[in-house]
């Protein structure tokens, strides 16, 4: 189950912090607003490349020279965190703080599933790391209509 991702220079993001729950999380906003960007954030962490884009370099933030993904996760009950940098048209792997270098060893650690169920509407998505777990009666969720849940402030490493 995902937790939390930061997002450094990636799409319309220089910043952006999420903190999620645990069962139903629901991503609403205005047009724009990074929703889209949110969710691909999340897949791009899970299997390495975007949905949208075969290109690497589109997902860096305009006049950015690198984008930074990292994911705290929860893996049947085990804390984990995943990170993905990208600069110089060289990509870096990491779980739990150590340098993956084959890209099946990473893959192999967070599973996605993206369903875009009405093709006419761009965010119109079901998504989920897929762990055992109950969802709850609680509906969370991130509201981009207003800046309340994104961190803008912050430093990130690459």
């Amino acid at each position: 189950i995902i937790e939390n991702i930061k997002l450094l220079n990636y799409r319309n993001y220089e910043y952006a912090e999420q903190h999620f729950s645990n069962g139903i999380n629901l991503i609403i906003g205005d047009n724009s607003a990074g929703k889209t960007n949110l969710i691909e954030s999340i897949y791009t962490l899970a299997n390495t490349k975007s949905f949208r884009t075969p290109r690497d370099n589109i997902l860096i933030k305009h006049k950015a020279d690198g984008f930074y993904i990292k994911g705290e996760l929860s893996i049947n009950s085990l804390k984990c965190a995943a990170e993905i940098s990208y600069k110089d048209k060289i990509k870096i792997l990491r779980f739990n703080n150590e340098r993956v270098k084959r890209l099946r060893d990473y893959i192999s650690k967070i599973l996605v599933v993206l369903y875009h169920f009405f093709p006419s509407l761009t965010t119109a998505f079901i998504m989920g790391i897929i762990t055992p777990h109950i969802f709850g009666n609680q509906f969370p969720f991130a509201d981009f209509s207003t800046e309340q849940n994104i961190t803008t402030e912050g430093d990130i490493s690459m």
